[in-house]
């Protein structure tokens, strides 16, 4: 894993203002970037690649969309900086537009945790105002993403005591909803 998020369960993540592709800046406790996320705005899949800094000389990982069309069921996987799997990330968009959930699974498919949309307004209207989510495995909170429109977009993992939720993975399913890809 980089050295740039080993160790750290909270990061804040800020949009990029004046830019063609959609990006965003993952920011480490103290505000500091540690993160680059560039989503090219005319590839033809979704995309999203995590880079050291925003000169994208070093690629820390990936999010791919699995097929170019995609109309019920979202499916993406996440690649480490060699093209090696980390996690695959599921959705049912039928399902989302009541309330947004994402499955997060090992490369072979076998759970790992969902992200789920906490809020009780959810789907598109969650969509459009901010929601706020929980990291579950089980019955266990691992962490949150907090979306919500007077809040910082946020997300900590401070609740995993056992880090059974790779940081990486939780960041690529945060940025994936964040991005408003499922």
């Amino acid at each position: 894993m980089t050295q740039r998020i080993t160790g750290l369960y909270k990061f804040f993540i800020d949009k990029k203002s004046f830019s063609i592709n959609n990006a965003y800046y993952v920011l480490n406790p103290d505000y500091e970037r540690v993160v680059y996320v560039d989503q090219p705005a005319f590839a033809v899949s979704k995309k999203l690649k995590f880079y050291a800094d925003d000169m994208k000389y070093n690629t820390l990982f990936s999010v791919v969309q699995d097929q170019i069309v995609q109309p019920i069921n979202a499916k993406f996987t996440m690649y480490d900086a060699d093209d090696n799997p980390l996690a695959k990330f599921h959705a049912n968009l039928m399902d989302n537009l009541a309330k947004r959930n994402v499955t997060i699974l090992t490369p072979d498919e076998s759970p790992i945790c969902q992200l789920v949309e906490e809020s009780a307004v959810g789907g598109l209207l969650g969509a459009l105002s901010g929601a706020n989510f929980l990291f579950l495995a089980q019955d266990d909170v691992l962490g949150k993403f907090l979306t919500g429109p007077n809040e910082e977009k946020m997300f900590t993992l401070e609740l995993d005591p056992t880090k059974k939720l790779d940081q990486r993975v939780a960041l690529g399913a945060a940025i994936i909803l964040y991005a408003r890809l499922i």
